[in-house]
């Protein structure tokens, strides 16, 4: 059973699962097929299966499984864990790690542990009887049973005063604002688009609003300064396109291709 237990947890551990992203749904995917290779799932097929979350912007699903009592019994246990973990931002560079227990294990075998790594958590690595990765120490563990206990003896560390600065990793806070589904890549396009007419701001800073030194009628080209600075904090205006200067006022400069 121990070793049965430590596969799922290995294999759980590999899948990101992160707060509030699409990575949920590979967990999820993975826990139900797992219940249904169960041999009582495989003899009765309808009691197990994914619930859809609704209005879930990820297209999240919650795996489930019911197992019904003997002798008629109406007594209901509930079992019920979550399998979504944070996000492995504080890794830096070796975020990698944080998704693979055998990883963990080949580099402190070979004497290669991270820099700064205690000794104590050395001789917990080499004794065979913990495991590390994102979710381990979480419910993707559930290895108290499989006799894999907590540790003992461990002394607190006091908190570093850089801790009142760390900002909020981004993958998560894109998360919570619901904008990861805009996360995508937008490459460069560099095809020139054909703008028959513009309205130029002359206020597009903090300062004073710069000066038209242009009137209705006069022909200008791009990168043609049209207003200039005003007194004290302002920047100069130019022409984005070249054309005919069809309207001026104490906002703006509208510019038409001819």
């Amino acid at each position: 059973m121990r070793e049965l237990i430590e596969r799922y947890v290995r294999e759980l551990v590999k899948i990101p699962s992160t707060s509030n992203t699409e990575t949920e749904k590979s967990c999820a995917d993975y826990i139900a097929e797992e219940l249904a290779k169960q041999p009582y799932f495989k003899e009765y097929p309808e009691q197990t299966g994914k619930y859809l979350l609704p209005e879930d912007s990820f297209g999240r699903s919650v795996p489930w499984g019911l197992v019904k009592g003997r002798n008629g019994s109406r007594k209901t246990i509930i079992l019920t864990g979550h399998y979504d973990v944070v996000d492995t931002e504080e890794y830096g560079n070796e975020r990698a790690l944080a998704y693979d227990v055998e990883k963990w294990e080949d580099l402190v075998k070979s004497g290669n542990a991270l820099p700064g790594m205690p000794e104590e958590v050395k001789k917990d690595f080499l004794s065979g009887d913990w495991m590390f990765g994102r979710g381990t120490a979480d419910m993707k563990g559930g290895l108290r049973k499989a006799g894999i206990r907590p540790p003992q003896g461990v002394q607190p560390v006091p908190v570093k005063e850089s801790r009142e600065y760390r900002k909020v990793p981004e993958e998560r806070l894109m998360a919570r604002l619901g904008l990861t589904k805009y996360d995508k890549d937008a490459p460069m396009d560099e095809t020139l688009v054909d703008i028959p007419k513009v309205k130029i701001l002359l206020s597009q800073h903090i300062g004073a609003p710069a000066q038209a030194i242009v009137k209705v009628g006069d022909q200008v080209t791009r990168g043609q300064m049209i207003a200039s600075p005003a007194q004290g904090l302002s920047v100069g205006i130019h022409a984005t396109i070249s054309g005919k200067v069809t309207e001026v006022t104490d906002r703006w400069i509208v510019v038409a291709k001819n």
